[in-house]
Protein backbone atom coordinates (compact mmCIF):
# COMPACT_ATOMS: atom_id res chain seq x y z
CA UNK A 1 0.00 0.00 0.00
CA UNK A 2 2.81 2.34 0.51
CA UNK A 3 4.71 1.76 -2.79
CA UNK A 4 1.59 2.13 -4.28
CA UNK A 5 0.66 5.57 -2.04
CA UNK A 6 4.30 6.78 -3.42
CA UNK A 7 3.55 5.54 -6.91
CA UNK A 8 0.60 7.85 -6.87
CA UNK A 9 2.44 10.79 -5.25
CA UNK A 10 5.19 10.47 -7.78
CA UNK A 11 2.83 10.65 -10.54
CA UNK A 12 0.33 13.88 -9.09
CA UNK A 13 4.14 15.54 -9.17
CA UNK A 14 4.90 14.21 -12.41
CA UNK A 15 1.56 15.67 -14.09
CA UNK A 16 1.86 19.13 -11.71
CA UNK A 17 5.65 19.68 -13.34
CA UNK A 18 4.54 21.43 -16.61
CA UNK A 19 2.01 23.37 -14.69
CA UNK A 20 4.86 24.51 -12.08
CA UNK A 21 7.32 25.17 -15.02
CA UNK A 22 4.49 27.58 -16.77
CA UNK A 23 4.43 29.47 -13.58
CA UNK A 24 7.62 29.86 -12.88
CA UNK A 25 8.38 30.89 -16.52
CA UNK A 26 5.93 33.08 -16.39
CA UNK A 27 7.28 35.05 -13.43
CA UNK A 28 10.06 35.79 -15.03
CA UNK A 29 7.75 37.29 -18.18
CA UNK A 30 6.27 39.40 -15.48
CA UNK A 31 9.42 40.81 -14.50
CA UNK A 32 11.25 41.95 -18.08
CA UNK A 33 7.68 42.87 -19.98
CA UNK A 34 6.52 46.21 -19.40
CA UNK A 35 3.40 47.12 -18.22
CA UNK A 36 0.63 48.32 -20.38
CA UNK A 37 -0.89 51.35 -18.87
CA UNK A 38 -4.29 52.96 -20.38
CA UNK A 39 -6.32 50.24 -20.31
CA UNK A 40 -9.50 50.31 -18.46
CA UNK A 41 -11.95 47.56 -17.28
CA UNK A 42 -15.61 49.25 -16.22
CA UNK A 43 -18.13 47.27 -13.73
CA UNK A 44 -21.97 47.35 -14.26
CA UNK A 45 -24.76 46.73 -12.50
CA UNK A 46 -27.35 46.57 -15.27
CA UNK A 47 -28.86 43.53 -14.39
CA UNK A 48 -30.09 40.61 -16.57
CA UNK A 49 -29.49 41.89 -20.04
CA UNK A 50 -32.82 41.85 -22.49
CA UNK A 51 -33.39 43.00 -25.72
CA UNK A 52 -36.62 44.81 -24.64
CA UNK A 53 -36.34 48.46 -25.61
CA UNK A 54 -36.25 49.53 -22.16
CA UNK A 55 -33.34 47.87 -21.57
CA UNK A 56 -31.47 48.85 -24.64
CA UNK A 57 -31.94 52.62 -23.99
CA UNK A 58 -30.73 52.36 -20.13
CA UNK A 59 -27.60 49.92 -21.31
CA UNK A 60 -26.71 52.42 -24.32
CA UNK A 61 -27.18 55.15 -22.12
CA UNK A 62 -24.85 53.45 -20.12
CA UNK A 63 -22.17 53.67 -22.25
CA UNK A 64 -22.22 56.66 -23.69
CA UNK A 65 -22.07 57.85 -19.99
CA UNK A 66 -19.30 55.89 -19.10
CA UNK A 67 -17.28 56.52 -22.40
CA UNK A 68 -17.58 60.21 -21.86
CA UNK A 69 -17.01 60.73 -18.46
CA UNK A 70 -13.48 58.54 -19.10
CA UNK A 71 -12.73 60.56 -22.07
CA UNK A 72 -10.06 62.82 -21.83
CA UNK A 73 -8.57 61.14 -18.68
CA UNK A 74 -5.49 59.30 -20.70
CA UNK A 75 -7.38 56.37 -21.33
CA UNK A 76 -6.63 54.45 -24.73
CA UNK A 77 -9.03 51.95 -24.55
CA UNK A 78 -12.30 50.96 -22.39
CA UNK A 79 -13.70 48.05 -21.60
CA UNK A 80 -17.42 46.51 -20.54
CA UNK A 81 -18.19 43.64 -19.32
CA UNK A 82 -19.58 40.28 -20.76
CA UNK A 83 -22.94 40.40 -23.06
CA UNK A 84 -24.33 43.24 -21.78
CA UNK A 85 -26.03 44.35 -25.67
CA UNK A 86 -28.20 41.64 -25.98
CA UNK A 87 -29.11 40.57 -29.59
CA UNK A 88 -27.64 43.75 -31.05
CA UNK A 89 -29.16 44.94 -33.84
CA UNK A 90 -29.52 48.17 -36.13
CA UNK A 91 -31.63 50.10 -33.43
CA UNK A 92 -28.48 49.70 -31.08
CA UNK A 93 -26.18 50.81 -34.04
CA UNK A 94 -28.37 54.24 -33.98
CA UNK A 95 -28.47 54.43 -30.32
CA UNK A 96 -24.94 54.34 -30.18
CA UNK A 97 -23.65 56.45 -33.08
CA UNK A 98 -22.99 59.63 -31.09
CA UNK A 99 -20.82 58.26 -28.87
CA UNK A 100 -19.42 55.87 -31.47
CA UNK A 101 -18.33 59.06 -33.31
CA UNK A 102 -16.84 61.01 -30.62
CA UNK A 103 -14.01 62.64 -30.71
CA UNK A 104 -10.88 62.37 -29.30
CA UNK A 105 -12.46 59.30 -26.99
CA UNK A 106 -11.00 56.04 -26.62
CA UNK A 107 -11.09 52.63 -28.17
CA UNK A 108 -14.09 50.96 -26.52
CA UNK A 109 -14.59 47.22 -26.36
CA UNK A 110 -18.05 45.63 -25.24
CA UNK A 111 -19.44 42.41 -24.53
CA UNK A 112 -22.32 41.53 -26.70
CA UNK A 113 -24.65 38.81 -27.85
CA UNK A 114 -25.06 38.90 -31.63
CA UNK A 115 -27.85 36.59 -34.04
CA UNK A 116 -26.38 34.44 -36.74
CA UNK A 117 -27.78 33.56 -39.88
CA UNK A 118 -28.22 29.61 -38.68
CA UNK A 119 -30.38 31.01 -36.15
CA UNK A 120 -27.44 30.48 -33.17
CA UNK A 121 -26.15 33.59 -31.32
CA UNK A 122 -22.32 34.38 -31.39
CA UNK A 123 -21.05 35.49 -27.89
CA UNK A 124 -18.59 38.35 -28.83
CA UNK A 125 -16.42 41.31 -27.45
CA UNK A 126 -17.14 43.99 -30.13
CA UNK A 127 -15.72 47.43 -30.70
CA UNK A 128 -17.88 50.60 -30.61
CA UNK A 129 -16.94 51.17 -34.13
CA UNK A 130 -19.03 52.10 -37.33
CA UNK A 131 -20.99 48.49 -37.98
CA UNK A 132 -20.16 47.38 -34.05
CA UNK A 133 -17.26 44.68 -35.41
CA UNK A 134 -16.41 41.43 -33.19
CA UNK A 135 -13.11 42.05 -31.73
CA UNK A 136 -13.08 38.50 -30.26
CA UNK A 137 -15.73 35.54 -29.25
CA UNK A 138 -16.52 33.27 -26.18
CA UNK A 139 -14.75 29.83 -26.65
CA UNK A 140 -16.72 27.96 -24.50
CA UNK A 141 -20.32 28.91 -23.83
CA UNK A 142 -21.71 28.77 -20.49
CA UNK A 143 -24.06 27.89 -18.65
CA UNK A 144 -23.79 24.75 -20.80
CA UNK A 145 -27.28 25.17 -21.68
CA UNK A 146 -26.31 27.75 -23.74
CA UNK A 147 -24.37 25.49 -25.72
CA UNK A 148 -26.35 22.86 -27.91
CA UNK A 149 -24.38 21.23 -30.87
CA UNK A 150 -27.11 18.52 -31.37
CA UNK A 151 -30.33 20.36 -30.52
CA UNK A 152 -29.59 23.53 -32.14
CA UNK A 153 -30.14 27.49 -31.07
CA UNK A 154 -28.26 28.68 -28.02
CA UNK A 155 -24.49 30.04 -28.27
CA UNK A 156 -22.37 29.19 -31.02
CA UNK A 157 -19.08 27.76 -29.64
CA UNK A 158 -15.65 27.98 -30.89
CA UNK A 159 -13.34 25.70 -28.69
CA UNK A 160 -10.22 26.22 -31.44
CA UNK A 161 -10.44 30.32 -31.36
CA UNK A 162 -7.63 32.17 -30.51
CA UNK A 163 -7.52 33.58 -27.29
CA UNK A 164 -4.94 36.54 -28.41
CA UNK A 165 -5.96 39.58 -30.70
CA UNK A 166 -3.83 42.66 -31.00
CA UNK A 167 -4.57 46.39 -30.29
CA UNK A 168 -2.07 48.86 -31.06
CA UNK A 169 0.38 46.42 -31.57
CA UNK A 170 0.12 44.31 -28.21
CA UNK A 171 -1.22 41.10 -27.87
CA UNK A 172 -4.06 40.68 -25.41
CA UNK A 173 -5.50 37.70 -24.50
CA UNK A 174 -9.27 37.67 -23.97
CA UNK A 175 -11.03 35.08 -21.78
CA UNK A 176 -15.06 35.49 -21.32
CA UNK A 177 -16.83 34.35 -18.21
CA UNK A 178 -16.52 30.45 -17.23
CA UNK A 179 -13.04 30.55 -19.49
CA UNK A 180 -11.62 32.03 -16.24
CA UNK A 181 -11.84 29.09 -14.49
CA UNK A 182 -10.23 26.79 -17.36
CA UNK A 183 -6.41 26.50 -18.91
CA UNK A 184 -7.93 24.75 -22.47
CA UNK A 185 -9.07 28.21 -23.73
CA UNK A 186 -5.94 29.57 -22.93
CA UNK A 187 -3.45 28.48 -25.40
CA UNK A 188 -1.55 31.82 -26.44
CA UNK A 189 -2.03 33.50 -23.00
CA UNK A 190 -0.09 30.48 -21.70
CA UNK A 191 2.77 29.96 -24.69
CA UNK A 192 3.45 33.23 -23.39
CA UNK A 193 2.50 35.46 -26.35
CA UNK A 194 0.12 38.31 -24.85
CA UNK A 195 0.64 41.21 -23.11
CA UNK A 196 -2.37 41.50 -21.38
CA UNK A 197 -5.50 39.51 -19.99
CA UNK A 198 -8.90 41.31 -20.45
CA UNK A 199 -11.49 39.29 -18.63
CA UNK A 200 -15.16 39.83 -18.83
CA UNK A 201 -17.99 38.63 -17.12
CA UNK A 202 -21.85 39.15 -16.64
CA UNK A 203 -22.73 37.43 -13.38
CA UNK A 204 -26.13 38.94 -12.49
CA UNK A 205 -27.62 35.44 -11.24
CA UNK A 206 -24.39 34.69 -9.30
CA UNK A 207 -23.63 37.62 -7.45
CA UNK A 208 -22.18 37.05 -3.93
CA UNK A 209 -22.03 33.18 -4.41
CA UNK A 210 -18.84 31.12 -4.52
CA UNK A 211 -18.99 30.71 -7.57
CA UNK A 212 -18.53 34.31 -8.70
CA UNK A 213 -15.89 34.62 -6.38
CA UNK A 214 -14.51 31.36 -7.97
CA UNK A 215 -14.49 32.53 -11.44
CA UNK A 216 -12.78 35.99 -9.69
CA UNK A 217 -9.57 33.80 -8.09
CA UNK A 218 -9.72 31.94 -11.30
CA UNK A 219 -8.90 35.04 -13.70
CA UNK A 220 -6.21 35.82 -11.07
CA UNK A 221 -4.69 32.53 -11.56
CA UNK A 222 -4.63 33.03 -15.39
CA UNK A 223 -3.29 36.60 -15.23
CA UNK A 224 0.08 35.07 -12.93
CA UNK A 225 0.27 31.81 -15.07
CA UNK A 226 0.40 34.34 -18.01
CA UNK A 227 2.76 36.55 -16.82
CA UNK A 228 0.56 39.52 -17.45
CA UNK A 229 -1.76 42.13 -15.05
CA UNK A 230 -5.03 42.00 -15.73
CA UNK A 231 -8.36 43.82 -16.88
CA UNK A 232 -11.34 42.72 -15.66
CA UNK A 233 -15.44 43.81 -15.97
CA UNK A 234 -18.61 42.40 -14.37
CA UNK A 235 -21.86 43.29 -14.65
CA UNK A 236 -23.82 42.75 -12.04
Amino acid sequence: QNITTRRGAGLLLLSLAPALFINVWAVAQLKERPAIFGVYAINTDLGKPSGTPEYREIVTAEIARRVEAHTGEGFDLVIFPESILHDVSAVDEVMLMPVTSAKGRPDVWVGATSRRSDGLFDNAIIALDAGLPAVGFSRLPVPIGNWRPLVGGGVYPRPFESDIVEWRGHMIALSVCYEDGVLWGHPGLLSGQADLLVSVANLWALEGTRTAHAQSVGAGALARLGGVSMRRAVNE
